[in-house]
């Protein structure tokens, strides 16, 4: 680790292989000498071997019910495949073991599962929940060093949603008081971030040449984004092939197409491989009816299953999109007073974990509201109803109503 910190990689990646030689497969300590390998093999862009070694160090973690570090490792597995944009496979990694992040010691790495599903969603356009899933991560996060990647990924959505000039403050602030305790790779991208908003040459060819992958790629593709701007099209060309020959991430290169989209349209009209931007994905959600209690927002299935209540309440405020809690509570759960409100609390709050944001709901004087930014829609789909074993008058409303019996 002291080489590690030091960017002495190559002396790090061999004391981690002798130290994962020296105890059984089997073993806990096995899983921490991948895990730490893993997150080397990830400074250093060697993204194939990361994911290897982390899907390692989760076998032995379950099977030694470690489930703090379990969701650390859930987090980087989910950060390595969104940089090779495996984008389904990532969301599977952040969101499936959320629920973890409820309770016991795996608390602490709730922040760190709701940033990285927000850079998924940044990464496919989903700005609105990126917002939210960011707000939502500093509210639980303690660490310093994940705090300040939160406030960095934050001004670079400040960026993307009112422009340059507001971000740039942010991360000037946060550079030059906030980043103090942060880790080497978070301090350095937020001092790649400063020196790109200011237009700092010299600094960004010094970062061009660092140790980690990350700060390498990026300030090689702004160095050549300014090139351009500039009218120097040979000087553009050079730094452009010289980021693609360090192979480059399809995550990298995907995060920064709205960034440079003057340097990605002219190298895609030069035949050289940089991807376009993808497109805004709807504002939908839909909420499962019958089968499987999951929710799909945006196109894409949501990994953390809801609960049978969390669905049945999602179903009625699709049809009525506002309900009196009392209501829900007694018509829809079959429950009453004190005990009613608690369940509708907690199905409140799956919903919201589902969703990834705080505010995808509201709840005001006693009133439950659906966040009119999204379409919201019950689907049918097949099988059992997904609040089946709900005792309600709802739950037999929706039965009859299917001529489903329950």
């Amino acid at each position: 680790m002291l080489h590690q910190h030091a960017g002495e990689y190559g002396e790090a990646e061999a004391a981690y292989a002798r130290a994962a030689a020296a105890v059984p497969v089997s073993s806990l300590r096995f899983g921490e000498a991948r895990f730490a390998s893993a997150v080397l093999f990830g400074l250093q862009g060697r993204r194939d071997e990361a994911v290897g070694a982390y899907l390692d160090a989760r076998e032995r973690l379950r099977e030694h019910r470690r489930y703090a570090h379990l969701a650390l490792v859930n987090y980087n597995l989910g950060w390595s495949l969104t940089q090779s944009m495996r984008l389904d496979l990532a969301a599977d990694a952040f969101e499936r073991d959320l629920l973890s992040t409820e309770r016991g010691e795996a608390r602490q790495h709730a922040g760190l599962l709701h940033y990285g599903r927000a850079h998924l969603w940044i990464l496919s356009g989903e700005y609105d929940r990126a917002a939210g899933s960011l707000a939502w991560a500093s509210g639980v996060e303690a660490s310093v060093d994940v705090r300040v990647r939160i406030a960095h990924l934050q001004a670079q959505l400040v960026w993307l949603q009112t422009g340059r000039a507001t971000a740039a403050g942010l991360v000037r602030t946060l550079r030059s008081t906030g980043s103090a305790g942060a880790s080497r790779l978070a301090r350095a991208s937020v001092a790649l971030s400063d020196d790109i908003l200011s237009g700092d040459v010299h600094a960004l060819d010094e970062a061009s040449r660092q140790a980690e992958h990350s700060v390498r790629v990026r300030a090689g593709l702004h160095l050549a984004e300014i090139a351009l701007h500039e009218g120097d099209e040979d000087t553009a060309a050079r730094r452009l092939e010289s980021v693609l020959s360090d192979r480059p991430l399809p995550g990298q290169l995907q995060f920064e197409a709205p960034f440079l989209r003057d340097l990605y349209t002219w190298a895609r009209a030069s035949g050289r491989p940089l991807p376009e931007e993808l497109p805004t994905p709807p504002r939908t959600v839909v909420v499962p009816l019958y089968g499987h209690p999951r929710l799909v927002v945006a196109d894409r299935p949501v990994h953390l299953d809801l609960t049978p209540e969390a669905a049945a309440i999602a179903c009625r405020l699709c049809e009525v999109g506002e309900e009196r809690a009392d209501t829900l509570w007694r018509y829809v759960l079959g429950r009453s007073g004190r005990p009613g409100r608690a369940v509708l609390a907690r199905a409140i709050r799956r919903l919201r974990l589902a969703f990834g944001t705080q505010d995808c709901m509201s709840v005001e004087r006693d009133t439950v509201r659906l966040n009119p930014l999204w379409e919201w829609r019950a689907g049918e789909g097949v099988g059992s109803l997904a609040f089946s074993e709900i005792d309600s008058d709802y739950a037999r409303d929706v039965a009859l109503r299917g001529d489903t019996p329950i």
